[in-house]
């Protein structure tokens, strides 16, 4: 038996004996096997199997590797989940002082002093030891959010989305959002939370919530995405930018599209395109069409025209939501939401003067490349490729000294995918 026999018994078949079975098997050969060690006391720590047993198991896997954060921070959270906080809080703050940089151990701790026993500000500077780690952050969140201090929870929470618990991090984010009376943003973040919560340990209570939110949308007559749509939209966000085929289409020309194509297709599909070509044609999302798909049964049904059409709509619409949500459910307070909230209310010289007198020092001139690009796709879509172009030129200009700054060979050259992506942009521009 080996302890990948141990591995795959329990991530493979989720067989807590047979793993067990194995794992004491090999301590039985091999009383100081400390992967086995550290294996089995998590096990049944965790899972709560003679619980007593595991914590010795612990043990002998730290004295055994003193040096391994694996089973310093397995036996302190098992003691800390068990009311013994104190004792584990002993054990791993000498630990955590000689091993500085074990990021694990230290959000470790972080927990326990602020988030079990209360202590803010030592929890909070354990945490920031940890790098940006997002387990950490998700723990920063907690601590915040037990303070009532929204802003900076919001902002913890919002870099935690990998965190060992996603789930919980989107819920807290939709409370957040739900507070501030941002319903769109807290339904979006509920419905992630659903999708992020694999064992369903909140899915009953988030569908409640969900339901009511859209009624109350559909009630106050406001635009909101279609459930596959939203989370189409957060998987778009997601993905890596790549240099485009295109540059985003001008509605007014998805509404011609949308118009010409209507009296070729019959049914559902010409309500369809007709549906499009008003919000094209407004360069809006109109409300009487919330909680709809309008490109989903063109890309399914259609002829190929429709597809193309249903792929287009997709792209501009995700951009017409943001743009909503910027304008009437801003973020917090700061130079970026300012520039997306002017850019939002389409205030053209008030977003160039912002981006225009942005301070190009660290994480300013990344900000300016992100804005600038922002307003230039913003623009492309309503028709004013001058001014397109104009804001991409603001964008590549900060992209190209983002990457005249790169440390290494292979960073200068990743950060030339953003500055070709803007000329690629700039020359596709018929302006």
């Amino acid at each position: 038996m080996k302890i990948e026999d141990a591995e795959h018994a329990w991530h493979q078949q989720n067989d807590l004996p047979r793993a067990l079975a194995i794992l004491d098997e090999l301590i039985s050969c091999e009383p100081g096997n400390a992967r086995a060690l550290n294996f089995a006391g998590w096990l049944r720590t965790s899972r709560d199997v003679n619980f007593e047993r595991g914590v010795d198991e612990l043990k002998r896997a730290l004295a055994t590797n003193p040096d391994d954060h694996r089973p310093a921070v397995n036996l302190a959270e098992a003691l800390g989940t068990k009311g013994r906080a104190g004792a584990a809080v002993a054990l791993l703050r000498p630990w955590c002082d000689t091993h500085p940089d074990a990021r694990f151990a230290w959000n470790s701790l972080g927990w326990l002093l602020g988030v079990v026993l209360g202590e803010e500000d030592a929890g909070l500077a354990a945490l920031s030891r940890c790098g940006g780690l997002p387990d950490a952050l998700f723990n920063a969140g907690r601590i915040h959010l037990a303070a009532k201090r929204i802003d900076q929870a919001e902002e913890a929470f919002s870099g935690a989305l990998h965190c060992f618990r996603p789930h919980e991090a989107w819920l807290h984010l939709g409370e957040i959002h739900a507070t501030r009376g941002h319903l769109r943003r807290a339904l979006g973040a509920f419905r992630r939370a659903v999708e992020h919560d694999g064992r369903g340990e909140y899915t009953e209570p988030l569908h409640r919530a969900i339901n009511v939110l859209g009624n109350t949308l559909l009630q106050q007559k406001k635009y909101f995405l279609h459930a596959h749509e939203d989370s189409a939209l957060s998987q778009e966000k997601e993905r890596r930018r790549d240099p485009p085929a295109r540059i985003p289409q001008p509605l007014e020309t998805l509404a011609a599209r949308a118009r010409d194509l209507c009296p070729t297709v019959l049914g559902a599909l010409a309500t369809d395109c007709d549906a499009i070509e008003r919000c094209a044609r407004e360069a809006m999302l109109l409300p009487e069409f919330a909680d709809q798909s309008l490109w989903a049964r063109l890309h399914e049904f259609g002829p190929g025209p429709a597809a193309e059409l249903a792929r287009d709509w997709r792209d501009a619409q995700f951009a017409l939501y943001d743009e909503l949500l910027d304008r009437e459910e801003p973020g917090q307070r700061s130079t970026l939401q300012q520039v997306r909230s002017a850019i939002a209310r389409r205030e053209w010289d008030e977003a160039f003067t912002a981006l225009e007198a942005m301070n190009r020092a660290d994480d300013g001139v990344e900000t300016l490349a992100a804005l600038g690009e922002l307003l230039g796709d913003r623009l492309q879509r309503l028709g004013r490729a001058d001014l397109a172009d104009r804001a991409w030129a603001l964008s590549e200009d900060a992209f190209s000294q983002l990457a005249s700054w790169a440390s290494s060979g292979g960073e200068g050259v990743a950060r030339m995918v953003e500055v070709n992506r803007l000329r690629s942009k700039r020359s596709l521009s018929p302006r």
